[in-house]
């Protein structure tokens, strides 16, 4: 799945890391703690907005996906800097990321939205093509 694979990745870049105050992306939504306790602001959220798969070979799939992800902060300019923390990681970003191999990843400019209760979002889309070992029905 190239979502957990970005999603782990941008968790290891010690710069984006830094600025959300730990391992703060995640997939689709943020995660509930247990009991009342909450995750605080800033976060990245990674989510799929569809793409195609065209069957390379017999074991081998060419996926193309484009992924948006959603940066929150309570900050402008904090939150910016997150977003192109962001950008930075993944544009032109070449090799391989586990589970997925040979990833190609393209990105367009930050955008930015008034988020809920005056925060604001902050959304990069990234344009990735990879290939994916599947097997197919006999």
């Amino acid at each position: 799945m190239i979502e957990q694979a970005i999603v782990e990745y941008l968790n290891t870049v010690t710069a984006l890391t830094t600025l959300l105050g730990g391992q703060k992306i995640y997939y689709r939504r943020v995660p509930p703690l247990s009991g009342t306790a909450t995750i605080k602001m800033p976060w990245v959220i990674v989510t799929n907005s569809g793409g195609m798969r065209t069957r390379d070979t017999q074991v081998s799939t060419e996926g193309r996906d484009t992924l948006t992800l959603y940066i929150e902060h309570n900050n402008p300019i904090t939150g910016r800097a997150i977003a192109e923390a962001v950008l930075r990681a993944l544009e032109n970003y070449r090799g391989d990321m586990s589970p997925e191999r040979d990833l190609d990843i393209r990105c367009g400019s930050v955008r930015d939205l008034d988020g809920f209760q005056g925060s604001f979002k902050f959304i990069v889309t990234a344009y990735i093509r990879y290939r994916q070992t599947t097997a197919f029905p006999s």
